[in-house]
Formats: C-alpha cells, sequence, structure tokens
C-alpha cells in the first residue's frame, strides 16, 4: 500500500462528463513499484465519508521539474458526474503490484548511461572488452541506482568512463 510522503494533494478534473481523474504525485521508487491498471482508493475532502474506488490510468515518464514527482492518473469509478468538480482536494491509497519487497542490485549512478525512463544501459567488463548491457532501473537513491533485470549473473560494471565507452572498445580492468 502506498502513500505519499505527509499528506499529499491531489487534483480532480475530469477529461468528459462523468470520466473524473485524480492527479498524485509519487516519488521515483513508488513509481517503480506501479503499473496501468492498479487498484486505488481516493477520498476527497469535500466527501470525507466516501471511499471511491480508482485505476491507475496512465503513469508519467517524467518528473515535475518542481517537485521531482512523477504523476500517477488515477480514473475514479462510479464516481455520481453531479456532485464532483474540477480541484477537490482528497488523499489517495494506490495498492501497487510489484511488491515492495522486492530485491534490486544497486550499482553506482555512475556506471548508467543513456537513461530514459526505467531503460538505461552499462557497460560490464568482457574480457579485455566492454559491453554494452541494457537494464531496468526501479529508482535513484543519492548514489545508486537499484535495478529490477538486466544484471543476472554480472559481479561488476565499468564506472570510470563509461560515458565515453562503446560497445566492443578495448578496456583495461583496473581494482
Amino acid at each position: 500500500e502506498l502513500v505519499g510522503p505527509g499528506n499529499p494533494v491531489l487534483v480532480l478534473n475530469a477529461t468528459s462528463r462523468g470520466d473524473w481523474v485524480v492527479r498524485v504525485g509519487v516519488s521515483d521508487k513508488d513509481w517503480a513499484r506501479l503499473r496501468e491498471g492498479n487498484r486505488a482508493e481516493v477520498q476527497l475532502d469535500a466527501f470525507p465519508d466516501k471511499i471511491f474506488e480508482a485505476n491507475i490510468k496512465n503513469l508519467s515518464v517524467v518528473p515535475d521539474a518542481t517537485s521531482g514527482l512523477y504523476q500517477a492518473e488515477l480514473s475514479v469509478i462510479g464516481a455520481d458526474p453531479a456532485r464532483m468538480a474540477t480541484g477537490l482536494f482528497g488523499k489517495a491509497v494506490i495498492y501497487p503490484s510489484v511488491s515492495g519487497q522486492q530485491q534490486f542490485k544497486a550499482i553506482p549512478i555512475d556506471a548508467v548511461i543513456e537513461g530514459n525512463g526505467p531503460d538505461a544501459f552499462v557497460y560490464i567488463p568482457q574480457g579485455n572488452k566492454a559491453k554494452r548491457l541494457p537494464i531496468k532501473v526501479a529508482y535513484i537513491n543519492n548514489d545508486k541506482a537499484f535495478v529490477i533485470s538486466g544484471l543476472e549473473g554480472i559481479s561488476s560494471v565499468i564506472i570510470d568512463g563509461s560515458a565515453y565507452l562503446t560497445d566492443g572498445a578495448e578496456i583495461k580492468v583496473i581494482k
């Protein structure tokens, strides 16, 4: 179960009559655990005794420049259009499909190159050559990237100079 830090502010908007959407900011760590279609519950300040069922309709792949949070759009199910209004405030609980207990491999952020959302690359040493390897990043915390997949069976990644390498470039491993 996810709840944003403190009491997150939600914004309620309609895209058409009866199609109400709640937008909420989530951290990168929480964003990595969410999927479109995940179940959520929304409680609006205007209706404190009512809990609305919702599903994740859309997840942004770029964080907000001001807050650093990723936007999740929740589609509210069964909301009475006559009782809803744009701009209502509230809170949400989102139930992720990916367990918070999932184990991630931590690598130095300096090893990650060409990131686009969760998709990125690293270089690994393969003999005296560099091999470019695709990875999926769950989240970043300080100087570490936590990797969901792509590093299975890999014990080391190239850190220094990784941004200047090409696939198959000759390297000298220094430990």
